[in-house]
């Protein structure tokens, strides 16, 4: 199952193909930093409402990034298999379901736009210096 982004920027395309465009290593950096500052937010609001057990769910929550996007990223395949079904909840094994990362993206969306915004203001500032 695909998980839909819980947010979309607005012209975010169009200023991609204009960093792209200018080619330009410091831009690319500051969209990095900007997409993982936002992810960065979610993270840590996320950490402390994870459930535990060993803490090792917690432990995997991660922030992913490049200059194209920003991601959360929560267990890998070897250490914290058991992420999906807790996250999404497994009904066949009496799993229920536990979005403690939608909960964290609600809680500080306004910190996330906020974060987000910032980032994105200086970003502009850069590419109007090129």
């Amino acid at each position: 199952m695909p998980v839909q982004p819980a947010m979309k920027i607005t012209g975010l395309k169009e200023l991609q193909k204009t960093i792209r465009a200018a080619k330009s290593t410091e831009l690319n950096r500051e969209m990095k930093a900007a997409n993982k500052a936002a992810a960065t937010v979610v993270v840590v609001a996320a950490k402390p409402i994870a459930p535990v057990r060993s803490g090792r769910l917690a432990k995997s929550i991660k922030a992913a990034n490049s200059a194209k996007y920003a991601a959360i990223v929560i267990g890998s395949a070897k250490r914290v298999p058991y992420a999906g079904p807790i996250i999404f909840g497994w009904p066949a094994r009496n799993i229920p379901k536990q979005d403690f990362p939608t909960k964290a993206i609600k809680a500080t969306y306004s910190e996330i736009v906020t974060t987000y915004t910032e980032a994105m203001e200086s970003v502009a500032r850069l590419l109007e210096s090129l």
